[in-house]
C-alpha cells in the first residue's frame, strides 16, 4: 500500500508536470500566431486540468500574463477580472469581444477564482469540496428508462436496482463520477445486458480481446458467457478499463477519426481510449463516422443526468 506522503508527491508532481506541458504548448502557439483564440483554448484546458488534478482546499495561481495583456487591447484594463468565467463543471476563457472557449472539467469541487492583487498577471483558483450528498444513481436510471437522453435510453427492465448498486459500488471504487459511468454505458449498449456486436459484450461492450485480464476467463466463450450472464462482472470491468484508460492518457492524447483530429485530456481521454483512438469500421467495412462524436455524446448526457435530482 502506498503511504500517504508519498501519494500526495505523486500528485504534486503529476500536477507540475502537467501544467509544465500545457505551459509549453501555450508558449509555442502564442509565439507562432499571438492569436487570441488558440490562447483562450489553452488556458481553458490549463485550467479544466488543474481543477481535474487538484484536491480539496487546494489553492493554485496561473501565470496568464500574455492572456490578460492581449485582453486589455481587445476589451479594455476594467473587463480583465471577468476574462476567466467557471459555470458548474465548465470554464470559459474569453480574450476578445463576444468570443470565448469552454472547456469541462469532472472534478467533484466547487471552484471560486479572482485575479491576484498583488501580481495582476495571474488567476488564483481555490478548491472546495461540494457539500452534497451522493448521486442518485436509480433515480437517473429510472429518468433515463423512461426518456431519451442525447440518443440513448436505459433498458433496464427489472434490473434497474442492480444497475444502480453495480454502478454506484465500482464508480466509487475507481474514482469516477457515477453520472459519467452511466452514460458510458448507455453509449455502449443502452443498458442492455444481452448486448454481442460480435466482438464486444453485454451492457459496458466489454471487448473479448480482454479475456483473460480482470479476473475474466481466458476461453473467449466461456468469457462471453460470464459478461452476458454476469451484470456485476460486466460493469466492475468496464470500470476498470475506463479507470486504465484515464490514467494512461489524462495529460493528453490526439485523437485521429475519419472526419476530425483533436487532443482529449482527463477523463475525456478516458472515455476516448474506451472507444477508441482511430476511424472505426462497422460489420461492412464502411467508416465508422458516428463515433468520431463518441466523447461528446457520453459527456453532454452526463451533464444532463448530473443535473437530476
Amino acid at each position: 500500500m502506498k503511504k500517504k506522503g508519498n501519494i500526495l508527491v505523486e500528485n504534486v508532481i503529476f500536477i507540475i508536470l502537467n501544467l509544465a506541458f500545457i505551459g509549453i504548448i501555450a508558449l509555442f502557439i502564442s509565439l507562432k500566431t499571438g492569436d487570441a483564440g488558440a490562447l483562450e483554448e489553452v488556458y481553458a484546458k490549463q485550467i479544466a486540468l488543474m481543477i481535474d488534478s487538484a484536491k480539496p482546499d487546494m489553492i493554485i495561481s496561473l501565470n496568464m500574463k500574455e492572456g490578460i495583456d492581449k485582453a486589455k487591447k481587445e476589451l479594455g484594463e476594467d473587463k480583465i477580472e471577468d476574462i476567466v468565467k467557471i459555470s458548474g463543471n465548465i470554464v470559459s476563457v474569453s480574450l476578445r469581444q463576444g468570443k470565448s472557449y469552454s472547456y469541462s472539467f469532472f472534478n467533484n469541487v466547487d471552484v471560486s477564482y479572482y485575479i491576484n492583487k498583488e501580481n495582476n498577471e495571474e488567476f488564483v483558483f481555490v478548491t472546495k469540496v461540494i457539500e452534497q450528498p451522493g448521486e442518485d444513481v436509480l433515480k437517473m436510471i429510472s429518468y433515463a428508462k423512461e426518456n431519451t437522453i442525447v440518443r440513448r435510453t436505459c433498458n433496464c427492465g427489472g434490473e434497474c436496482e442492480d444497475y444502480a448498486k453495480y454502478i454506484s459500488q465500482y464508480a466509487k471504487e475507481n474514482g469516477i463520477e457515477s453520472s459519467l459511468f452511466l452514460s458510458l454505458m448507455m453509449q455502449e449498449s443502452d443498458c442492455t445486458k444481452s448486448a454481442f456486436s460480435g466482438s464486444s459484450v453485454g451492457l459496458m461492450q466489454i471487448n473479448l480481446i480482454h479475456c483473460g485480464e480482470y479476473g475474466l476467463p481466458t476461453d473467449p466463450e466461456e468469457c462471453k458467457t460470464e459478461l452476458l450472464n454476469n451484470v456485476q462482472l460486466n460493469i466492475e470491468t468496464g470500470a476498470k478499463i475506463l479507470v486504465e484508460q484515464y490514467n494512461a492518457h489524462k495529460a493528453g492524447k490526439l485523437f485521429v477519426g475519419c472526419t476530425k483530429q483533436k487532443t482529449y485530456y482527463n477523463w475525456e481521454a478516458a472515455l476516448r481510449g474506451y472507444n477508441g483512438w482511430g476511424c472505426g469500421v462497422d460489420a461492412s467495412g464502411n467508416a465508422f463516422v458516428a463515433q468520431d462524436n463518441y466523447v461528446e455524446e457520453v459527456v453532454e448526457r452526463y451533464n444532463i443526468l448530473r443535473g437530476i435530482k
